[in-house]
């Protein structure tokens, strides 16, 4: 059956306008719970130590640098942390009034008496520090897969050719096989590789899994002609720009818990809003624009945000009173978030059904200050920009509208009431 090209294009047509019918799967997450649940519940974090392998030579310099890079990424991503050597000393003092935890008679590890002292160091850090999430790194050996010279393997990429085996290789290609090399047309080898990652697994204080990623670190072995030579000591973790990127993998979306990933919405973290509990619990909410309130869309657009606040505060448990202007003064004690809107295109799903790609791409840019009341005295100031780009691939799912956007920005807000 042959189809005519008017037929074709009428089909390519509906398809683009209903957004294309196909579901494509979210990503992955390493959550086992909402980023926004992780972001309003974890404010401290414990590290505990670094889990290394057996037969790594010297690990206590190893355990000092990656600990020291996660530190810094997770006290940048607004948490108070905790360092190791508090959780060692808790740990071993447990350790004592358990008694041990290996059986007196085998010397083999007792599970149950090793859980007890895992879950009294828990309950002594909690009380103590008021930790709400521990920490556990890990430098795990894992099977990186590679193609021709290069190994990828847990969000990185790495030559398994050493300097003198790239150039030797290259050589021996070039010379006996010039149209090969130059065009990249020849036989291709691939197999496996040992090589290191970072893992980090977060849990709360009952030992309840929160998250759980690992990145790449670097190969354990390199290729001289048809040799893997393993790498001494001294090559290991000598790459400090690698060991980053590796706790950058592993703990980006700790980092930026809280932050829809499709939106880009910096900062997404911060310094934190300070104030009382009783100011934490009501939220006066205003929107103003400035050039962009004389928009056809303007009071629509405003109404989409008073009703995404008003949901996303009942979802927190957060009394909220919408005003049209910051000027009224209250005697009550709250947090008032003025919104001022730089810059918008609202798009409907409406809109976008009717028109498509056609319309352009739904954005916000906004401006957020946080003010304790009674007193004005302002808190944080924060910056928010949603936006996306449809594309023209026909089968792209519908971009997220205004109404989305909105609602991620105002469940943002909230949640800086509730990490406060």
């Amino acid at each position: 059956m042959k189809f005519q090209p008017t037929i074709i294009v009428a089909i390519l047509f509906s398809l683009l306008m209903a957004g294309c019918a196909i579901a494509f799967p979210p990503p992955p997450s390493h959550f086992t719970l909402a980023h926004g649940d992780f972001y309003a519940k974890v404010k401290t974090i414990a590290i505990a130590p670094l889990a290394a392998p057996a037969d790594l030579e010297n690990p206590a310099p190893v355990a000092a640098k990656f600990e020291t890079l996660i530190a810094a990424t997770l006290r940048d991503g607004g948490y108070t942390v905790v360092p190791s050597k508090e959780y060692a000393a808790l740990f071993a003092q447990e350790k004592g009034k358990q008694g041990g935890y290996f059986d007196s008679y085998t010397g083999k590890l007792d599970d149950a008496k090793y859980d007890a002292v895992l879950k009294a160091t828990r309950q002594a850090l909690s009380a103590k520090f008021k930790v709400d999430a521990l920490l556990y790194p890990s430098i795990q050996v894992v099977d990186a897969p590679w193609h021709d010279q290069w190994a990828d393997w847990d969000g990185v990429t790495e030559t398994i050719q050493s300097a003198t085996g790239l150039v030797a290789k290259g050589v021996v290609k070039f010379a006996t096989n010039p149209q090969a090399y130059v065009f990249g047309n020849g036989p291709h080898e691939e197999g496996t590789i040992k090589a290191l990652s970072l893992a980090v697994t977060i849990e709360d204080v009952s030992g309840n899994r929160m998250y759980a990623h690992q990145g790449g670190i670097q190969v354990l072995s390199k290729l001289t002609g048809h040799t893997f030579i393993p790498l001494s000591s001294e090559e290991l973790f000598n790459d400090e720009a690698r060991n980053a990127k590796a706790v950058s993998i592993t703990l980006e979306a700790v980092s930026r818990a809280g932050c829809e990933t499709d939106f880009q919405m910096p900062p997404c973290n911060g310094p934190r809003l300070v104030v009382g509990q009783e100011a934490a619990k009501r939220l006066v909410f205003v929107v103003q624009g400035n050039k962009v309130s004389d928009s056809k869309d303007w009071e629509r657009f405003r109404s989409e945000w008073n009703n995404a606040i008003a949901a996303s505060a009942a979802s927190r448990g957060i009394a909220v009173e919408v005003r049209d202007t910051s000027a009224t003064s209250t005697p009550e004690t709250a947090v008032l978030a003025v919104v001022t809107i730089n810059d918008f295109r609202y798009i409907s799903k409406e809109r976008y059904y009717w028109t498509g790609v056609t319309t352009g791409s739904p954005y916000i840019d906004a401006d957020v200050e946080f003010y304790e009341l009674p007193g004005d005295t302002l808190l944080i100031k924060r910056q928010y920009k949603a936006s996306c780009s449809p594309g023209i691939d026909i089968c792209t799912p519908i971009p997220p509208m205004t109404e989305k956007q909105i609602r991620i920005i105002s469940d943002a807000i909230v949640a800086e009431l509730v990490r406060h």
